[in-house]
């Protein structure tokens, strides 16, 4: 099957071309830079220039439309992954009508253009669970028929991004929706909360400081590795129904508390810390976890373990740091 990724170098971009090409996929991707940028990700097993030597990266603008028509035509994917947009949630209340440009028009720009083509392959939106927002308890664990209530610009242009993209069903795309919680592995950026605690760890154990400060702890998420989320996306390019929402998520709540005390742990740090009040943000201190019964309907299961995916970012932290082996 002919793959085609948008925002293939982004942390799940790069991934999911690794998994897909396990799988058999013939690859290719969208991305402003036109190239894989394997630089910056060092440490990743599989992630090298040999091992994707056949997939070709072009520089595209989602919302031009003649640079996507240019891209479908050339390239003749059987499906298309949708993964570019803006991902830090933060980033959305700068600059909302730049988050509603990332994550909406340029879904709506790829699928007219599709439909102009008389594409009819399969089309993979990834989400997010945060298109939820607050749960009450009685509504936990979140199944996919939940209410959606966003409460970030982030979330509402995923929501949108939703509601646009399964009107083109009937144009006889196969538009399938994943909604993934929390998902963290080797090379995610720093200022998520996992790598961002290992950040502050290490550099801690450099300085030979006791302490590090944090934020709010008391929040309940839902945390899945990287690894198994594109196991996940690629369950749902195979056997996905069109038109349906699924759930990627490990349905095995944790607090950000446990996230830093299994950071400090395989660390091995001689470390406390202590909850900076400048650092809490409003809001944070709810619990949100996901059902994944339909997407194991399918025979994906996560499998592995918060503790491992945690060891294995420090792990990768430690060997990607300036003047460590690569």
């Amino acid at each position: 099957m002919r793959t085609l990724i948008t925002g293939i170098n982004g942390f799940v971009g790069l991934y999911l071309c690794l998994e897909l090409l396990r799988r058999g996929d013939s690859v290719s991707g969208v991305d402003r830079r036109g190239r894989l940028d394997l630089d910056t990700r060092r440490g990743i097993p599989g992630l090298s220039a040999a091992n994707l030597s056949a997939v070709s990266v072009r520089s595209v603008e989602l919302t031009d439309r003649d640079a996507v028509r240019r891209a479908i035509l050339e390239e003749r994917p059987e499906r298309i992954v949708h993964l570019a947009g803006l991902a830090f949630v933060p980033d959305s209340w700068k600059s909302p009508s730049e988050a509603l440009r990332s994550n909406t028009l340029t879904s709506v720009t790829l699928l007219e253009t599709a439909r102009e083509l008389g594409w009819k392959g399969r089309f993979l939106l990834a989400s997010t669970s945060d298109v939820y927002g607050a749960a009450s308890p009685e509504e936990l664990p979140l199944r996919e028929d939940a209410p959606l209530r966003p409460e970030s610009p982030y979330a509402a242009t995923k929501a949108a991004a939703e509601a646009l993209c399964q009107f083109f069903m009937r144009d006889g795309i196969e538009v399938i929706i994943a909604r993934p919680f929390n998902h963290l592995g080797p090379g995610q950026r720093a200022e998520f909360v996992a790598p961002a605690f290992l950040t502050r760890i290490a550099e801690a154990i450099a300085a030979g400081v006791p302490v590090i400060r944090v934020g709010e702890l008391g929040a309940v998420r839902d945390f899945t590795d990287v690894r198994d989320v594109v196991r996940a996306y690629a369950a749902l390019l195979e056997r996905g129904a069109p038109g349906e929402v699924y759930n990627i998520c490990s349905a095995a709540p944790a607090a950000i508390r446990e996230v830093l005390e299994l950071s400090l742990a395989v660390a091995g740090a001689k470390v406390s810390y202590e909850v900076d009040p400048e650092l809490l943000r409003p809001g944070m201190a709810n619990a949100r976890y996901g059902d994944n019964a339909k997407i194991r309907a399918l025979g994906w299961q996560p499998e592995i373990t918060l503790k491992q995916t945690i060891q294995d970012m420090w792990n990768y932290s430690q060997n990607a740091r300036p003047g460590s082996a690569q």
